[in-house]
């Protein structure tokens, strides 16, 4: 290539460098993770035409001076959105899929809504640089995470390379380690549907890390709401796997919305001491994990005697743990979840001790010393375990699933059974259940379960979608709902007006560690 020509394409590709940094900063001057919005999508779309298939030089791609005698071709570059899971079918991709070269390639830009600095990696190595005034997330806390998940997604893909080894080392172990060791979790989980939970000594496990437990807590305070819809729709999803049904059948004491608010505000006041008490041995966290694994134990144990082979297993209680963090995990990003560096692994940690300290074995335990293998699980555990049992749903499920939807409606007046359902099988991906468009899965066939709700159930489906999708991108509204959940713990804890008026003063107080 001539001097000049190859001048020409260095300064169009500089151009449009620089036009894609200044667009990148005037669309996204409050640095909130990627919106999973059909509004900001159009515009990624919009910005990915501008660079698909673009040609750009050996230096462009790889901060490189071109050869002057290679005759490999010039390699096209596709800027795209990815991670590696994304609750999206159509635009999901592996970590495979990006490139391990170490150059980075910085842009600059100063304008008048802030001054960034930041830099783009063709692999895992991202190499990143902020400004001080690109530091802090729009809620207020120090995190550089919602911005980096925008460059993040804007990572080079490089098509048609054979140089690069297919299996990319995730914490030390390849992708097919990694899935060979997830795909076998499933089989040990059948092992652990025979082994019942047991009342041992409860102490914390070797590897707890009281930073990572405490960061985990601070992860929920600034989700309080998101988390809180991740959870009741992991927990009506659990009740549709057998074995877990047979048990609440047995029990009989949430077979009904009044005896289902007194079991499930009481499961909410027992999480919530987990998230914000200190996990010490005189703290009511701990008292409260003791509690709960001795009711699982004496349950598992009466249940057995009355009806022998029924159990609360290990099997069962790795599915529990999923109901209170699977949607969350996998689906974080329909349910609008922000969070920066480190967030993710400990609130994996966290959810790890809480599984060691109520009696699940390290090799049953959904949630690992590593996110991506806990990823997996959960992914498995949704599409193994729960999709066939929501797909099949029986009549004692759905009589038990309107019980707690029902019950929980004190806690929250904003919930309706139908609603919540399509949620849960919209965050579990399940064909047919997408609500925005953008989410229907390319050259399906599905007919959208949509049209079936009715017009209530359709607005309370909007609002909540609408709330996740849109509104907890912004620190206001995160704001006003996660406080909005902490007066609701308030009334039903001291003031339980709602309760008061539909199950009387006696049933509507809900009191645990008497």
């Amino acid at each position: 290539m001539s001097k000049s020509k190859r001048k020409q394409t260095k300064s169009s590709a500089s151009n449009r460098k620089a036009f894609f940094a200044s667009a990148s900063c005037e669309y996204f001057p409050y640095q909130s993770h990627q919106y999973e919005t059909p509004y900001t999508r159009q515009f990624e779309q919009s910005m990915e035409a501008l660079l698909v298939n673009y040609e750009l030089s050996d230096e462009d791609a790889y901060g490189q001076q071109p050869n002057a005698n290679s005759t490999q071709p010039r390699k096209k570059v596709l800027l795209k959105t990815s991670s590696f899971y994304d609750d999206t079918s159509d635009r999901s991709c592996s970590e495979s899929d990006q490139e391990l070269k170490p150059s980075v390639t910085t842009y600059q830009r100063s304008g008048s809504m802030m001054d960034c600095q930041y830099s783009f990696d063709s692999g895992q190595g991202l190499s990143t640089r902020y400004d001080s005034s690109c530091s802090s997330r729009d809620d207020g806390t120090e995190s550089n995470s919602d911005w980096n998940d925008f460059v993040e997604g804007l990572r080079p893909k490089h098509v048609g390379q054979t140089d690069q080894p297919d299996d990319i080392d995730v914490h030390g172990e390849s992708l097919t380690q990694v899935h060979l060791k997830t795909a076998s979790y499933i089989e040990r989980l059948e092992e652990g549907a025979n082994i019942s939970v047991d009342l041992g000594p409860i102490e914390l496990p070797e590897w707890y890390d009281d930073v990572k437990y405490k960061r985990a807590q601070e992860f929920f305070k600034r989700n309080f709401y998101a988390m809180f819809v991740g959870k009741l729709c992991g927990l009506l999803a659990i009740i549709a796997v057998p074995s877990i049904l047979r048990v609440l059948i047995h029990t009989n004491q949430s077979s009904e919305p009044r005896t289902a608010y007194r079991r499930y505000v009481a499961t909410i006041m027992h999480t919530l001491e987990w998230y914000y008490e200190a996990l010490v041995p005189s703290s009511k966290s701990w008292k409260s994990i003791t509690f709960v694994r001795k009711t699982h134990a004496g349950v598992s144990k009466q249940a057995n005697s009355v009806h022998p082979g029924m159990i609360i297993s290990q099997k069962d209680m790795a599915i529990t743990q999923f109901g209170f963090i699977g949607y969350i995990i996998i689906s974080h990003r329909k349910l609008g979840i922000q969070y920066g560096p480190g967030d993710w692994d400990a609130f994996v940690h966290f959810w790890r001790v809480i599984g060691y300290m109520m009696g699940i074995e390290d090799r049953f335990n959904a949630c690992s010393d590593s996110f991506e293998t806990t990823e997996k699980r959960m992914s498995l555990i949704a599409s193994e375990i729960l999709q066939p049992a929501l797909l099949n749903r029986t009549s004692e499920f759905e009589k038990m699933g309107r019980a707690l939807i029902e019950g929980l409606w004190c806690f929250n007046p904003f919930v309706y059974y139908d609603s919540f359902l399509f949620l849960t099988m919209r965050l579990n991906n399940i064909p047919g259940y997408h609500y925005w468009d953008e989410e229907a899965p390319a050259k399906a066939h599905h007919k959208s379960h949509y049209e079936q709700l009715t017009r209530y159930a359709r607005f309370v489906l909007f609002a909540i979608s609408y709330i996740l999708s849109v509104l907890m991108n912004l620190a206001i509204f995160r704001w006003y709902f996660n406080r909005q959940m902490i007066m609701s713990r308030f009334l039903i804890t001291h003031f339980p007006f709602l309760a008061i008026h539909q199950y009387g003063i006696e049933d509507a107080y809900v009191r645990i560690l008497k």
